[in-house]
């Protein structure tokens, strides 16, 4: 299994890439940024992106409203809260702690609510025709044709700020 930051690794040519489960919110602007970069570098002239994908920011922000406390999931056997654990001004991430109550376990995740708007913006400075399709509710396929090539893995790699270095 490979992480999505780490895709660039693989020196293949592809025609279609697809990020699907609306995924994106796992992932820091700058980490979309590069594997953005790197499906530039690997999609056929005509390649296209797909990423599936909901407004997280009109979701959960606008109309739901951020809670620093969220009952997650709540059934007899399994309750699962989540908790603002701090907010990470340089990666531009919310860090969100999940406790399972009754199994004992806790996961601390790093979470980015995308506005489907910054989504496509980022992905035109990659590729040069980018459109939407709804398809169903409020979910929508971002659709990215035809990549520039301008802005490669390796020139980011060179110029990554020092905080963001692991």
């Amino acid at each position: 299994m490979l992480d999505a930051r780490r895709a660039y690794e693989v020196r293949e040519v592809f025609d279609i890439a697809l990020i699907y489960g609306v995924s994106i919110s796992h992932f820091s602007p700058w980490d979309f940024t590069f594997i953005l970069a790197f499906l530039s570098e690997v999609l056929q002239d005509r390649g296209v992106v797909i990423v599936d994908q909901v407004d997280v920011r009109r979701r959960i922000l606008m109309r739901l409203g951020y809670k620093e406390l969220a009952v997650e999931h709540a059934e007899e056997d399994r309750v699962v809260l989540s908790l603002d654990a701090g907010y990470d001004i340089i990666k531009g991430t919310t860090k969100r702690l999940y406790l399972d109550l009754l199994r004992g376990k806790r996961l601390i995740v790093d979470l980015c609510y995308w506005g489907l708007a910054e989504i496509a913006t980022l992905m035109w400075l990659f590729f040069r025709d980018v459109d939407f399709i709804k398809i169903e509710g409020e979910r929508y396929f971002i659709l990215a044709k035809e990549p520039r090539r301008r802005i490669t893995v390796e020139e980011l790699e060179k110029s990554i700020p020092p905080k963001l270095r692991v």
